[in-house]
């Protein structure tokens, strides 16, 4: 298999920073299909390098999550990348690699966790709140704006 070219780069730009390179955010913009689930992979070199101490890789569903679970232990990716990293999907857990090299969720398991925490700390209800009040604000005024120009 010959890698795609966003993934030849995400792995020298990993390499670059496993040598030295400043570079501290990396955003890929990626199609559906085009092998996105790799990138997580290549991350995990910095793991290996010492640079970093887990991947959490977040993904709109859960069967991205399985997929993304069975691509670090998938035969084929481990010899294409010679890596021995194992990740687990997680649900909200306290300890979400228990001893892995990493974790995956889904974003409506992110929410969930935000939600939980919102509700046992009173401060940051109020927060959550007060946008979700903007929020609605916004829609609503967008929304009245829409219609008074017809």
């Amino acid at each position: 298999m010959q890698l795609r070219a966003h993934q030849v780069d995400m792995i020298n730009i990993v390499d670059g920073i496993i040598k030295g390179s400043t570079v501290k955010n990396i955003i890929c913009k990626i199609t559906t299909g085009a092998g996105k689930s790799i990138i997580p992979i290549i991350a995990g070199r910095l793991i290996t390098a010492g640079l970093a101490d887990a991947i959490c890789w977040i993904c709109p569903r859960m069967s991205l999550q399985n997929q993304a679970e069975r691509n670090y232990i998938d035969p084929f990716f481990r010899k294409l990348l010679a890596h021995k990293l194992v990740i687990r999907a997680s649900t909200n857990d306290n300890n979400p690699c228990r001893g892995t090299n990493g974790f995956v969720t889904t974003y409506p398991e992110v929410t969930a966790s935000i939600i939980r925490f919102a509700l046992q700390t009173p401060e940051v209800m109020d927060l959550l709140s007060d946008l979700f009040h903007a929020d609605i604000k916004r829609r609503l005024d967008e929304k009245n704006k829409g219609n008074n120009s017809k």
